[in-house]
């Protein structure tokens, strides 16, 4: 693949897992490794580490069959008796497909908006700080935004994207993540289950696309579309994003926790009621609550203080007037 401006070369870096795993990865460091084309960028994209699974890694397999399709325009990799993936070369696209409908799953790109801003030496007149309010970030290694479109086949609505308190079924409307996981699945008729997850740790914004968005009229045309588009912004890093095939939920989520693991059994207290909220004045506000509005129930078993109440927004601050801990109450 080619970023136009400038032209940059990105290669893509395919790998099958288990059958039920895709992973696809690009990046633009220099390496020997054959997979990916030696460039020599002036820096090295942050790559997330200790996530992946070591026992994981060590399921690849193989990749069996690479068949040309449409004339060469495009190729076919063999994941499994019951899917294969389908790469797209220009313009460039890739989906799962399933084999016995001959129908894709979930794709990468296709409606064209994959984006890859390529690192690149600061020359004069670049201005590449960004200022909020007070706040002020220098990007010293310059602009590294990615974007991109996922699209869910055959699904009605995706959950996923924890942040907000929201519908369960995510609406057309964007998410911005703060340090959630970027895991998203899809719901639909027939087993229709499939899920996207994006190894990353900074800044991201998720756009869930109303049905109809892609209409040059913007009208939804009678025959409702039968899938899901979803856009894709991250602010540096790279791509290493996993698709799970399904096709059950419990399916996508057994996939899902192979990469990652398991999450670990909460402690016993922490599956009882929590009281937080944003603005307590100080310690003996949090005590009134306390003895006033929660203990009366005898259900409370923790009080949670945000940080923003201790001086200089630190988490434990002690003799200073503030709410001296942010964890207060723990019974």
């Amino acid at each position: 693949m080619l970023h136009t401006k400038p032209s940059v070369a990105v290669a893509p870096y395919i790998v099958n897992y288990n059958g039920a795993v895709f992973r696809q990865f690009y990046n633009n460091k220099k390496s020997k490794k054959s997979w990916r084309i030696p460039l020599d960028p002036p820096h090295h994209r942050f790559q997330v580490p200790d996530v992946v699974l070591p026992d994981f890694l060590s399921k690849k397999l193989w990749l069996q069959r690479l068949t040309p399709e449409d004339g060469g325009s495009s190729s076919a990799v063999y994941l499994s008796d019951e899917y294969d993936v389908v790469l797209r070369h220009d313009p460039f696209e890739v989906f799962v497909r399933r084999q016995s409908t001959n129908r894709p799953v979930l794709s990468l790109n296709s409606h064209r908006l994959f984006d890859y801003e390529p690192l690149r030496k600061k020359e004069e007149g670049d201005d590449w700080e960004e200022r909020f309010r007070s706040h002020t970030d220098t990007r010293p290694h310059g602009p590294q935004s990615i974007t991109l479109d996922v699209s869910f086949f055959g699904s009605e609505f995706v959950t996923g994207i924890p942040e907000h308190a929201t519908s369960l079924a995510l609406s057309e409307s964007p998410f911005g993540l703060y340090g959630s996981i970027p895991l998203m699945i899809s719901h639909g008729k027939a087993r229709n289950n499939a899920g996207f997850f994006w190894l990353k740790t900074a800044e991201m914004q998720i756009d869930v696309l109303g049905k109809g968005w892609d209409s040059e009229t913007g009208l939804l045309l009678p025959s409702e579309q039968d899938r899901v588009d979803t856009l894709w912004m991250v602010e540096a890093g790279i791509v290493d994003a996993f698709f799970f095939v399904g096709p059950g939920p419990k399916d996508v989520v057994r996939q899902y926790t192979s990469v990652t693991g398991k999450p670990s059994m909460p402690p016993l207290f922490s599956t009882a009621y929590h009281q937080c909220r944003w603005n307590y004045r100080d310690e003996e506000d949090v005590e009134n609550v306390d003895a006033k509005e929660l203990r009366s129930h005898d259900m409370l078993k923790k009080v949670k203080n945000r940080r923003s109440h201790g001086e200089g927004r630190r988490n434990v601050c002690y003799g200073c007037g503030f709410v001296e801990q942010r964890w207060c109450f723990w019974r």
